[in-house]
This record gives structure tokens, C-alpha cells and sequence, in this order.
């Protein structure tokens, strides 16, 4: 085909480089290796320069071809080996002189089919790869973990070379962050990569942004390469901000949502086996019939546009930065060329203005799983040891403590979620909730609860999404054990019975969207079910690999002790503060003999130890402590103030908190202790975790309890009713 032939096929728009950006571009310049004689004749100037976009030194086209789908990523079988060079080659006459691959998809094999697809034209395009994973050079085996040692990364390339046909990368992606391997050997290794011409380019793909300083630092980076689109925001937090500082371009990949923004995706799609999508909550028989809104969104923007979904989907990426480049897969010859064409729709700032808040108002249901994709396609999990790279960095380390004698280890002073939508008044914006969640994560908190029975089940969604991108790194607890009808809404009544456990858990792990839940509770007792029973049930899902270990909430010592026998129990939850004291009378004792951590949930009094609590507080509507809690009636509240102010005295001797000084009282009782503080504001959450900075000496807690003895508090626990589903 040749040039003017390109030009009709492509209407008023082309993506062909104009000769002077050929010659000025050292990415398109040089000759390939084992090119066919048959190369493609010179191109002329593009006529419209919207065609062509910067990564950082290099023009490409606005739309790149991601290759990934040719190997069985999405689907269990895949076109055949032509099909797949004709859309390499039809992409290329329609303009695109982007292409993406790595040495994982296949592995190689992908490599190989791009490298004799552009084979022909390779002077005029753009080749990325990416090194990273553990795979055997020889043989492509997948072997577990990661592996970005100088070496390696040498030898992974020199086989990329081979396979893509090509005497040079021209963008070098490391794929995933080793956190084995500091990220200025990395860069050191491609630099000398550069000098020998083997790479011109470099680039990071699901990095953190100290990682990705650091590596600019060392060597800059041209461009950075996470999942982004409308169903996928992450990186326009702190990714794209950084990108635009540094003159780094930024690659979407799964620009339209692993297909889901296309609209192929409905509420009645049932994925093949082998289809990565299958694992991710968010494409959930739970999930998609509330995401379906965004696609509907798109449908009624394409009308509008007279476009399609899949195209506004494209356009709304490209508008919001001109450095932005998607690179969108298929297998399907009209869907290639339908993407391309997004190149040709266009968003006035008004537009986008408009398509932006219409996109923000959409809530979408499932998280992003990338740790269960991997896991899907034989690569294993990090180690919780491990620093990650797929989520904003940790900027603080929490000293750890050990829940009893069960291995299970967490953080000093973990975060309970069921105040974001349960019990203190309306639930918290989902945005909200799932950015403070993820604020304590970066804080150091690794110890996450939550309950079925909050919301109900909304809590449990609300955490999933949030630590899904870290889900190696924490430990998540969840309980079951009350009852609910057939539309979910709970009764009243306690239900743990065997097949109830079963099912519920089932429901937790889809809302939690992980494959096991790390600490399951029993959150009532139920004395309808012998907690033998119970006990043994829980044992099942252990080793059926659905739960890690089995807890106790507000258990009497004697149901504590029945199932420890059965099937040991890692933690027994309780509340426990300066004060509601009543665990220290035998449950702290039995834990303390039989190896079993504690966990204090209302620490802080449900808020009354903080000292914002008085009198004259009126309590939101659905806030349990203006309807239900005795102990928060004015006039308890007003009788009460006297143990408050005896903690502002203690902390104001400490310089600290009333709320720091009461976590740092549970804290100094027992070191298998660890309290669950609930807020949803950060800077609560902020004062809540510096708690664990607070020393109290045996002074200190000798006169904190001889004050506290002084105080008789007013007012009981629980009414009648919930008191009656406390076990003795």
C-alpha cells in the first residue's frame, strides 16, 4: 500500500510521522536488523499534526497498539498467527506507530509475533518492551517472584532483541519494581544498555513515586506506563501530577477497561476460564450491574458524539493531558480500527468539563486485583516483607506486634472501618472512606476489621476496594454470625449455623475481593450452635484455604476455651478501655494462658475519651450513641466528665492527647494487645496512630489506675438487648 492509499484509508486524519520528526527523532532513526527487502517506501508529511504525540523526546501516534492480548491473557484460545500480523500490519497502514510488548506475554511469544509484524517498517515505529519477572531466558519458563538484577536484565534483552527483530528497544520498560534490587542498579544496567545502543529509552511500569524519583534521578525516565482509564483513576492522584513535573510521558495501559468501557461486558457475561478478568471483583456478578452505569454514560456520550463508547473512552484519556498516549489491545480487526479512530474525537473543555463530573458521580463497585491476576497467570505473591511498588509508597513503618502465640503479626494500632458506614451516623462518601483507608495503609496501619453485619456488607466492599492494591501487605478481619432475609437486611437474630458460616464467608470473600480472608471472627455467640460446631466449620475453611486463622468476639471464657480445642483461635475481640475494664476480670487471663491475642475494639470509650464529647452534643441521625448507648444519654454524659478530665490531666503531663494517652494505656496492658480505633477524619486518624509514640511508665499506669478507681462510671455498657448477646 502506499502513501496516498494510507492517506484515504485514514480520511482527514493520518498518524504519520512527518519527515522532519523522522530525521530529528533518534528513536526512528537507524537501520533494523533482518529487515525483508521489501521495506515500506518513505512516508510524506503527516497533514494534521494532531496525529502525533511527545513522550518525553520521541513523537508517537496518539494511539499505540497494546500487543498483550495475543497471548492468552483474556481469553483461552486466541486468532491465529496471521490474523494477529494482518491487525500489526493494518494498524501500522492506519497511521499507528506505537506498539507495546513485554517478554511475559506468552512468555515471548508475543515478542516474536511483533517483531515479524513490523519487521517490513520497523525504521518508522516505536517498540517498548519490559523485563522484570523471573523468567527462564532459555527456555521462557515463569518461575516465581521477580527478578531486575543488572545481570539478568542484560541477558533478558539481548533475547528481546532477538525476538523482535531489532538491533535496538526503543523504550525499555522494567516491569515490575524489584524490591530486591534498588532501582539505581536497575538504572545503572540500562544505561549501560544505552551506551551499547541496545535501548534508547527507559521507562517504569506500576512503580511508587519515591521509586520513580529515585530513577529519574539516576537515569531519566522518558515514560511511565499504570493502568488508567474511567474505570480505573489511581494514577491522577500523585502519578500524573509527578509525571507532568518531571516531563515524563504517561502510557495507559487497559485503556478502556479490560474491555469492560467498550461495552461487550453486561451483568450476564460469564468469562472463560483462563481469562484474567474472572478474578477481578469489579467485573463480579456483584459489581458489574452497578458499573454498568458508567458504560450507559458512554453510550449516551456517543450518541451525542456520534462516536462509540469505546471511543469516548479513548478521547476522554487523551484530553486530559497531551502527553498522555492509551494503548489499547484486541484481537478483532473493526474494534483495532475503531480505536484508532478515537484519535478523531474531540472534547472542547467544556465537554470534558462536563464528562468529568459525569464520570466522578458514577460509583464503581470491585477493585482492581493485580496481585490475583498474577497469581492466576503462576507468578507468586509478594512476601508481606516485601516493599511494593504497585501503590503509593509507605511513607511511615509501624513497630508490629504478635496477635498471641498465632504467628499472626500486624501493626502496633490497627483501624477499625465500621464507623465509615455503621453506627456513628451516615455512612462516609465511598471516595472518602476508601482514601482514608488507604491513608492509615500509608501510615503504617496493616490491621484492617470490619464485619458483615456493617452497612450491612457495604463496609466489607469499602475495605476490598481500598486495600486492594496492598492487599499482600495487611491483614483483614471480618466476622460472621448474625442473621439476614432473603434481602439482606438483617433481623435481628443470630445465625451460626454451619451452612450460614459457609455461605457468609462466601459473600465476604466476593465483597473483600480477596481468595482468602486473613482473620475470621465469630461476632456474637450463638447459643442456638454449639461452638464446637462453629469451631470445626471455621477449621474446614483453614484448610480449604479460605480463611487464615479463626477469632472470638465478646466470648466468655468458658466458649473461649471449648473452641480453642477444636480449632485454635488466633485473637479474641473485646471491647476493652480506661473505661469498660470487664475483660480484665478473666478473658485477658485466659488469653494470656492459652497463647490467644486481643483485640480492644472502642478503645477510645466510642469517642468519649477523646474529650470532643460533652454535654450539649447532639449526635447525628443513626448515630447509636444519641439513641441507643446509656452511657451517652446528658446526663450520663455530664456525670461521666470527671473521668475525662482526669486523662486531660495525664496528657496534658505528657504533652499528648486524651485520645493518645487512652490507646497508649490499652497498649502498655499487654504487648498481644492491639486496639482498633475507628474516625473517619485523617487528622483523628493521624493523632489516633501517634499514640504509639506515647510512653507510660509503670508510674504513669499506676496513676492512671488509681485515678480511674477514684471514678464510677455512670450509666451501663449496652441496653438489654445487645447486653443479652454478649456470652458470659
Amino acid at each position: 500500500m502506499n502513501t496516498s492509499e494510507r492517506k484515504n484509508v485514514v480520511g482527514r486524519r493520518s498518524f504519520l510521522l512527518s519527515a522532519e520528526a523522522l530525521a530529528a527523532t533518534p528513536l526512528l532513526g537507524g537501520a533494523a536488523t533482518q529487515a525483508p527487502a521489501q521495506a515500506a517506501q518513505s512516508r510524506t508529511p503527516a497533514p494534521n499534526a494532531a496525529g502525533r504525540r511527545r513522550l518525553g523526546s520521541f513523537e508517537v501516534s496518539s494511539v499505540g497498539l497494546g500487543v498483550q492480548n495475543m497471548s492468552r491473557t483474556y481469553q483461552t484460545t486466541i486468532p491465529t498467527r496471521p490474523e494477529m500480523l494482518n491487525i500489526i500490519r493494518t494498524a501500522f497502514d492506519r497511521g499507528v506507530t506505537f506498539f507495546d510488548a513485554a517478554e511475559a506475554y506468552g512468555p515471548h511469544e508475543v515478542e516474536r509475533m511483533l517483531g515479524e509484524g513490523v519487521a517490513p517498517f520497523r525504521d518508522e515505529v516505536v517498540i517498548t518492551s519490559k523485563f522484570g519477572w523471573n523468567i527462564d531466558l532459555g527456555t521462557g519458563e515463569r518461575r516465581p517472584g521477580l527478578n531486575s538484577k543488572p545481570a539478568h536484565i542484560e541477558r533478558a534483552v539481548e533475547g528481546m532483541l532477538k525476538r523482535l527483530r531489532t538491533d535496538r528497544i526503543d523504550l525499555l520498560y522494567q516491569h515490575r519494581v524489584d524490591p530486591e534490587v534498588p532501582i539505581e542498579d536497575v538504572a545503572g544496567a540500562v544505561k549501560d544498555l544505552k551506551q551499547q545502543g541496545k535501548v534508547l529509552h527507559w521507562g517504569l511500569s506500576e512503580m511508587g513515586l519515591a521509586t520513580l524519583r529515585r530513577a529519574h534521578a539516576a537515569l531519566p525516565v522518558t515514560a511511565v506506563q499504570n493502568e488508567y482509564s474511567m474505570l480505573w483513576r489511581g494514577p491522577e492522584k500523585e502519578v500524573l501530577p509527578t509525571c507532568e513535573e518531571l516531563g515524563i510521558g504517561f502510557v495507559p495501559w487497559s485503556p478502556l477497561g479490560v474491555g469492560f468501557l467498550a461495552g461487550a461486558i453486561d451483568a450476564n457475561t460469564r468469562f472463560a476460564q483462563g481469562d484474567i478478568r474472572g478474578v477481578e471483583s469489579r467485573f463480579s456478578p456483584e459489581s458489574l450491574p452497578q458499573n454498568l452505569a458508567l458504560v450507559a454514560l458512554l453510550r449516551r456520550w456517543a450518541e451525542r458524539k456520534r462516536a462509540t463508547p469505546a471511543q469516548i473512552a479513548l478521547a476522554w484519556l487523551m484530553a486530559q493531558k497531551p502527553w498522555i498516549v492509551p494503548i489499547p489491545g484486541t484481537t478483532q480487526m473493526p474494534h483495532m480500527l475503531e480505536n484508532i479512530g478515537a484519535a478523531d474525537v474531540r472534547l472542547t473543555s467544556s465537554e470534558l468539563a462536563e464528562l468529568n463530573g459525569a464520570v466522578s458521580a458514577v460509583q464503581i463497585r470491585g477493585a482492581r486485583l493485580p496481585d490475583q491476576v498474577l497469581v492466576s497467570r503462576g507468578w507468586r505473591r509478594p512476601r508481606r516483607s516485601e516493599p511494593r511498588d504497585l501503590v503509593p509508597e509507605r511513607r511511615y513503618e509501624m513497630n508490629k506486634r504478635q496477635l498471641g502465640k498465632s504467628g499472626l503479626e500486624v501493626s502496633s494500632i490497627g483501624y477499625g472501618a465500621m464507623g465509615l458506614s455503621h453506627g456513628y451516623g451516615p455512612a462516609t462518601d465511598k471516595q472518602q472512606a476508601v482514601a482514608l483507608l488507604r491513608a492509615a495503609f500509608e501510615r503504617g496501619v496493616t490491621f484492617f476489621d470490619t464485619a458483615q453485619i456493617y452497612g450491612p456488607f457495604t463496609n466489607e466492599e469499602v475495605v476490598g476496594d481500598a486495600l486492594a492494591p496492598f492487599r499482600e501487605d495487611v491483614v483483614i478481619a471480618t466476622k460472621f454470625g448474625f442473621a439476614f432475609d432473603a434481602g439482606g437486611k438483617p433481623t435481628g437474630a443470630l445465625d451460626s449455623r454451619p451452612e450460614s458460616i459457609r455461605r457468609t464467608t462466601e459473600g465476604s470473600l466476593k465483597r473483600l475481593g480477596v481468595e482468602t480472608i486473613d482473620l475470621l471472627y465469630q461476632h456474637r455467640v450463638d447459643p442456638n450452635v454449639a461452638i464446637e460446631d462453629v469451631a470445626g466449620t471455621v477449621k474446614e475453611l483453614i484448610a480449604e484455604g479460605k480463611v487464615r486463622h479463626f477469632g472470638l468476639s465478646e466470648a466468655g471464657v468458658s466458649t473461649i476455651r471449648r473452641a480453642h480445642t477444636v480449632q485454635p483461635v488466633a485473637a479474641v475481640q473485646s471491647e476493652y478501655s480506661l473505661w469498660w475494664r470487664e475483660p480484665e476480670e478473666a478473658v485477658l487471663r485466659a488469653c494470656e494462658e492459652l497463647g490467644i491475642g486481643f483485640v480492644a475494639f472502642g478503645p477510645l470509650g466510642k469517642g468519649f475519651l477523646t474529650g470532643k464529647i460533652t454535654g450539649t452534643t447532639k449526635f447525628e441521625a443513626g448515630d447509636l450513641r444519641g439513641t441507643t448507648l446509656p452511657r451517652f444519654t446528658p446526663e450520663n454524659i455530664k456525670a461521666n466528665q470527671a473521668f475525662v478530665d482526669f486523662v486531660k490531666q495525664v496528657a496534658a503531663r505528657k504533652q499528648c492527647t486524651p485520645a493518645q494517652i487512652a490507646l497508649a494505656w490499652v497498649l502498655a496492658q499487654k504487648p498481644w494487645i492491639v486496639p482498633i480505633p475507628g474516625t473517619t477524619k485523617l487528622h483523628r486518624l493521624e493523632e489516633n496512630l501517634a499514640a504509639v509514640n506515647v510512653e507510660l511508665s509503670p508510674a504513669d499506669l499506676r496513676d492512671i489506675d488509681d485515678a480511674a478507681s477514684r471514678i464510677t462510671v455512670q450509666g451501663v455498657r449496652y441496653p438489654a438487648h445487645m447486653q443479652s448477646m454478649v456470652d458470659r
